[in-house]
């Protein structure tokens, strides 16, 4: 059976009082009400069982209703409670938000290094559906605890000893803290890892594997854990188990693009793009329904004057977590190429993005909002799941005007075989007749936008290149998880290079400098909205400076410069910002074997200005080499 859930603390002592008073007056139908089982006469008696049952509820976080139901069937689960504070703003102080009592402090916060935003909206009225488990009370927001010491740094992994950790109280199992900390990335890595933990020294302290993605049998940061704490691999809490979603006719699951390949919780909500007092004027963040991990969220992301937006799904989950969702599409397959056969019977060989055509890797799905007339669609063909996908046949419609806008018809051909690459130009109709742009109906009813990756607009991850210095001459594997376009020397599933400490490469019997590439991320392309605006003129001189203080050497920045001067754009101002090596990492992850000691990667974003805007400065990492050195500049580069 499903007890009623109390999931606003707010409503605890307020409530109290009057519920006390209708039990008085009418007991009878107090008790009908709430259980629809009990039956008994009114009197003294019976009114102190039930106010002291009320009493007690209400001072253990439950509701009358749950404790009743407890109180006549002991195999009953106990409800998931969100704790809240007694008053609540919209614009609130977070230090005040939590209202956390001495006894749920575990220590002390200690070099506090982490900080939550600002996120001004009251959701704890969207959990009434969330799955309750018996002993669990979760935290409307995480509660910092500063570094607590349950990871410690090793002999040799010197550059934890310097980075503090941050941990977060995110709820209660048993009267036992629940407790969740993020391992950030060290050199190679993708996203953060993170660990849950439950307990104190005092008491002991368990790591919930269930819901940690660090693994702790691999242990590649070899951390060292302290004796209090021990490994439980049975322990599940229900609301953070992440389940598919049904919505309307279609099925959403928790999205590990994000994540590459590790499907679970993707930081704090407050941190992401969803936290609606930090989003920008070109997104918009919609609740969908509430679900048994919390309430759901879509953000549409505004991707051009064409009325198109990319979207995207993520649940806020108790203790102000966050899980990113997905609606994937069968049809479509990892190297881009979607399983489609045409009408006249032929299959289907050339990759479409969906992706929107900002960036050089995956966002949410693009998607039209507008109408179709008659005349704008014409049928195409039929996916492996049997829905029939349109071409976007009318020259005058937005959608083409837009895309082959971009492109003025130029086509760029390039043989991965080979490496032989050719340029030509095609007009309107032949971009139609090549089925340029396509649109996918889904059982939502959203028009989902395809563009042709071949005669379609390219914004490429231009030039990045890969440089190695490992501390002898050895051989060294390097892959990149992207649809690699173009690549010098030949990309087939890899490289494997000889190289020296000097960072010469040999392939094949070929000496290079570096590794070339050009292609799509496979991962997330971040937003970031700090960065630099400069006049034009000075543009390389500042990005030089900030890859020397990144850590690039003079080489390194030599060659950077020397192939964007001529893709600088000609107005008068340049605005710019750095995806450094965590984004990266995220977008294209590098997988290199050996291991390198030091990752550093850096990726240009520009856009032309007429005239300065105001941005925050972007923060920028620096990076101490060190051991097997491993760089990579690149950007982004339009056509």
């Amino acid at each position: 059976m499903q007890p009623e859930q109390q999931n606003d603390a707010t409503k605890q002592t307020a409530a109290v009082a009057p519920v006390q008073s209708e039990i008085t007056a009418n007991p009878v139908k107090v008790i009908n009400l709430v259980t629809g089982k009990l039956l008994f006469a009114s009197g003294i008696v019976g009114v102190a069982a039930v106010v002291a049952a009320c009493i007690y509820t209400y001072s253990n976080g439950y509701t009358l209703n749950s404790f009743i139901e407890y109180f006549t069937d002991p195999e009953a689960e106990v409800p998931v409670v969100i704790e809240r504070p007694l008053s609540f703003s919209y614009d609130f102080d977070p230090s005040t938000d939590f209202n956390i009592a001495d006894s749920d402090v575990v220590t002390e916060p200690k070099e506090p290094g982490y900080s939550l935003r600002h996120d001004p909206v009251d959701y704890s009225n969207l959990y009434s559906t969330l799955l309750s488990q018996r002993g669990v009370v979760w935290k409307y927001s995480p509660y910092p605890l500063g570094d607590i010491g349950y990871i410690q740094a090793t002999e040799g992994n010197d550059w934890w000893q310097f980075q503090p950790l941050d941990y977060f109280q995110i709820g209660t199992f048993d009267g036992a803290p629940i407790i969740y900390v993020e391992v950030p990335c060290d050199g190679m890595c993708g996203a953060n890892d993170y660990i849950v933990f439950v307990g104190t020294p005092e008491e002991g302290v368990r790591y919930i594997t269930k819901h940690s993605s660090y693994p702790y049998e691999e242990n590649y940061y070899k951390f060292q854990f302290p004796s209090y704490i021990t490994i439980d691999t049975q322990t599940e809490f229900s609301a953070l188990k992440l389940e598919p979603i049904v919505l309307d006719t279609v099925t959403l699951v928790n999205d590990s693009s994000h994540l590459f390949g590790k499907p679970g919780i993707s930081s704090f909500f407050a941190n992401s793009a969803y936290n609606q007092a930090e989003r920008d004027g070109w997104s918009e963040v919609v609740f969908v329904r509430e679900t048994a991990q919390g309430p759901l969220f879509r953000m549409n992301r505004t991707t051009s004057e064409y009325e198109t937006v990319d979207m995207s799904y993520a649940i806020r989950l108790p203790g102000g977590l966050m899980a990113p969702y997905e609606y994937p599409l069968d049809f479509l397959g990892d190297d881009r190429v979607p399983k489609i056969t045409w009408l006249d019977g032929s299959q289907n060989v050339t990759p479409y993005r969906m992706d929107g055509l900002t960036s050089c890797g995956g966002g949410g799905p693009e998607v039209y909002q507008g109408e179709f007339a008659p005349e704008d669609l014409i049928a195409a063909g039929i996916t492996a799941g049997g829905e029939t996908v349109y071409n976007v046949v009318n020259p005058s419609h937005p959608l083409i005007a837009r895309v082959f806008g971009l492109t003025d018809g130029m086509v760029y051909e390039y043989n991965s075989e080979t490496g032989e690459q050719r340029t030509y130009r095609i007009s309107t109709n032949e971009f139609i007749a090549n089925r340029g742009v396509l649109i996918y109906k889904d059982p939502l009813g959203l028009n989902n936008v395809l563009v042709n990756g071949t005669y379609g607009p390219q914004a490429e991850c231009a030039k990045p290149v890969v440089y190695l210095y490992p501390e002898a001459t050895t051989t060294v594997s390097v892959a990149v998880d992207a649809l690699v376009t173009k690549s010098d020397p030949v990309y087939s599933s890899g490289w494997n290079v000889i190289a020296t400490p000097e960072g010469a490469l040999q392939h094949q019997g070929s000496w290079y400098t570096s590794l070339f590439w050009d292609g799509y991320g496979n991962g997330t392309y971040p937003t970031i909205n700090e960065g630099f605006v400069v006049p034009t003129n000075e543009a390389l001189e500042h990005m030089a400076e900030h890859l020397s203080y990144m850590g690039f050497t003079e080489r390194e920045i030599a060659d950077f410069t020397d192939f964007w001067e001529p893709h600088l754009p000609r107005t008068a101002y340049t605005e710019f910002r750095w995806l450094q090596t965590a984004d990266m990492e995220r977008l294209a992850k590098l997988t290199i074997q050996p291991r390198p000691d030091t990752l550093l990667r850096a990726f240009v974003e520009f856009t032309g200005r007429t005239s300065p805007v105001v941005l925050a400065p972007q923060k920028l990492q620096r990076i101490e080499r060190r051991g097997f050195v491993a760089t990579e500049w690149g950007g982004l580069l339009k056509k």
